[in-house]
């Protein structure tokens, strides 16, 4: 009976053990050196990016309600004379003096912005809506002419047979007489059967001035019903046709050849605002404004 017990026992304990789950160690539990939560690299690196963000706006949202700082005043010392060196000493010290002088190009004035540019529909409806003194005026300053060279201009300058017409004074020299200004030339010549004298004059016989080309560049401009026209000047039909030469490519030593002498500074903004691809020589240059054009074409159909 002893021995079948423990038989029955064996056969007990054996059942149980195979009934139990098979455990198998691969490694051996080892302690974490870094927590799981929270990432405190992570966090700190949020925390700085957030307040340097913040610190940001916040100096911008100052500076936008402050405005733009003035600039520092000068500060002015005065020389004390020391009384005690004698009335002799003051010849010997050294004139009052600035600090903190802020820097010479804070007393330039602003560069002048460039005066306007007329589109061709604009320069058509101002060439069709100006008088004959106007329409001479404004076709003159469209082919290279100043305002001086424009008031200066006689009869004797121009040879219609050649087609060219002779500038004289410092800038002198000769352009072409092409269309429409032949044709204004000639319509104004016939009439009058002139051959001397100036060309513009005023009714008693006197030459116009600057005031009077102004004035009269800008009641057409009012009559074409330009926009804007208080900035339609004699300055901004010069730069319109030095402008349309520059963007084809003119060279800046051939300019004075057209339209006469153009300050260095001035000549230099032209060309930074009408930069061309390549440069071309003068020979290849159309001096006739696409707007010129199209009255001419206009009037012959």
């Amino acid at each position: 009976m002893h021995r079948a017990a423990l038989d029955q026992l064996a056969k007990l304990q054996a059942s149980e053990a195979e009934r139990a789950p098979s455990v198998q160690l691969v490694d051996a539990a080892a302690e974490s050196l870094r927590p799981w939560r929270p990432d405190y690299l992570l966090e700190a690196a949020l925390g700085l990016a957030g307040a340097v963000a913040l610190g940001l706006f916040a100096a911008w949202v100052v500076d936008f309600i402050a405005g733009p700082a003035a600039p520092p005043e000068p500060a002015f010392v005065q020389y004390a004379w020391a009384p005690a060196l004698g009335p002799e000493s003051e010849d010997r010290l050294p004139p009052p003096s600035f600090v903190n002088r802020p820097p010479t190009t804070l007393d330039l004035p602003p560069p002048e912005p460039p005066p306007r540019e007329l589109t061709d529909t604009e320069i058509g409806a101002l060439v069709t809506a100006a008088t004959e003194d106007a329409r001479l005026i404004a076709v003159a300053l469209l082919i290279g002419l100043t305002v001086e060279e424009t008031i200066a201009l006689r009869w004797e300058d121009v040879d219609v047979t050649a087609g060219a017409i002779r500038v004289g004074g410092t800038d002198a020299r000769t352009l072409p007489l092409d269309e429409p200004m032949h044709a204004l030339l000639t319509a104004r010549q016939q009439p009058q059967a002139k051959t001397a004298g100036r060309i513009l004059e005023k009714p008693a016989g006197d030459g116009l001035a600057d005031a009077d080309v102004a004035r009269l560049v800008l009641f057409t401009a009012y009559d074409a019903k330009l926009d804007r026209p208080q900035e339609v000047t004699p300055s901004a039909l010069r730069y319109t046709f030095i402008s349309y030469l520059l963007r084809q490519g003119i060279r800046a030593a051939d300019i004075d050849r057209i339209v006469g002498r153009v300050p260095d500074t001035e000549l230099l903004a032209y060309m930074q605002l009408n930069s061309p691809a390549a440069w071309r020589p003068i020979e290849d240059i159309e001096r006739v404004l696409p707007a010129l054009r199209k009255i001419i074409a206009a009037g012959t159909g």
